[in-house]
């Protein structure tokens, strides 16, 4: 059975997501969408990949989206891999060319003589691609079970590398690890974090070095699988945490739990943000949050949108979520789906690793501790 769902689950995703584009050209008066972009094409096509070059923002496929369904726009190099491998289930078009002819006018070609517009800034379209994105930032049903099988996955992979993790062992050792094993699964890392000891406390976004690991150790990633994506965070510790860390390992779960139940529905990104310095004031460090990024918005992309001061992007239903609040060396971070009825973590492995119990509200709400080997 495909991972992505069965074909009709797939079909039933397809025609959520067509008929959510339709209402939206409907509204803006355009006849189409030309979608370029990898985490559009991959959402569209419910979970395809979409392959090589990585390092660009698209690819040389393009997918049209109308009234009267889908159509791949590719290069014949891409055109076979997509329909047999990426589109079963999916009805649609395919409109192919030689590989030496250039994309850029075989699709203007195809679109000549209607109101199109576009997820990036290609061949003249008007580009869109803030409000294409929201398209796509209340999960389906089928999503939803993707995310729950990527997080779970995700999730014990990190743990387990972390259980492993012995002192003197290098950083970059521990990278290749989370990556192999994370590939083994069909799993792309697209963020991969490692740091040892100080480090931790030092750098905001630890890239792996020939650094080792003596007393203490962090593992952060993001993590993509058909298209979907999950952040978390785990950290192990030998010996037993001193009096200092441990206020601020208790610090952070309690800001990570707190601002996880006020993630709900129609809260603006800004007011969550104001949220978050409270919740650093009450805790006694104030001035924490602004050594990094605090988190937001998670789906297709590593961060579909980041809290700050002028964020107006609401929390929508069905919406994953990915905060990441840290003090001095203590950090937090797992991903959330959030709707009316509350939140689920979906970065949950199999169950065994420490946490801590926060009370928010008269609600128990449970956090990753620091696993002490």
């Amino acid at each position: 059975m495909d991972p992505r769902g069965s074909v009709e689950e797939r079909r039933l995703e397809f025609e959520e997501k067509r008929a959510r584009v339709a209402r939206w050209l409907g509204d803006v008066r355009m006849d189409g969408l030309l979608l370029r972009r990898w985490e559009n094409l991959s959402w569209i096509a419910c979970g395809a990949d979409h392959g090589a070059e990585r390092d660009r923002e698209a690819g040389e496929a393009a997918v049209w989206v109308d009234a009267k369904g889908l159509t791949l726009l590719a290069p014949n190099t891409e055109a076979a891999r997509f329909d047999e491998e990426e589109l079963d289930g999916l009805e649609l078009e395919i409109v192919s060319w030689p590989w030496y002819r250039d994309a850029q006018s075989e699709v203007q070609r195809f679109v000549a003589g209607r109101r199109a517009v576009c997820d990036s800034s290609f061949a003249g379209f008007a580009d869109q691609r803030e409000s294409i994105a929201r398209l796509r930032y209340s999960l389906t049903p089928q999503e939803v079970a993707r995310y729950r099988s990527l997080g779970r996955d995700a999730a014990r992979v990190v743990e387990e590398v972390a259980r492993e993790c012995k002192r003197g062992t290098p950083e970059r050792l521990l990278a290749a690890r989370l990556a192999e094993a994370l590939r083994s699964l069909g799993i792309e890392p697209t963020v991969l974090f490692v740091a040892a000891d100080d480090r931790i406390d030092r750098f905001p976004r630890p890239v792996p070095t020939e650094a080792r690991v003596g007393h203490r150790a962090m593992l952060s990633v993001c993590a993509r699988r058909h298209g979907l994506t999950v952040a978390l965070t785990r950290i192990v510790q030998f010996g037993e945490l001193s009096t200092a860390m441990e206020s601020k390992q208790q610090a952070v779960s309690e800001i990570d739990a707190a601002i996880i139940a006020a993630s709900r529905p129609g809260v603006k990104g800004s007011a969550l943000f104001e949220r978050l310095l409270d919740l650093y004031s009450q805790a006694g460090y104030p001035g924490e949050w602004q050594t990094r990024e605090q988190g937001g918005a998670i789906g297709y992309s590593n961060r579909d949108w980041l809290a700050h001061p002028g964020q107006i992007e609401p929390v929508r239903p069905r919406q994953a979520m990915a905060w990441c609040p840290s003090v001095a060396g203590a950090r937090s971070e797992d991903t959330i789906i959030v709707d009316d009825g509350g939140f689920e973590v979906v970065t949950k492995g199999e169950g065994n690793w420490p946490e801590r119990v926060i009370d928010v509200n008269g609600a128990a709400i449970a956090r990753p501790d620091v696993l002490t080997l």
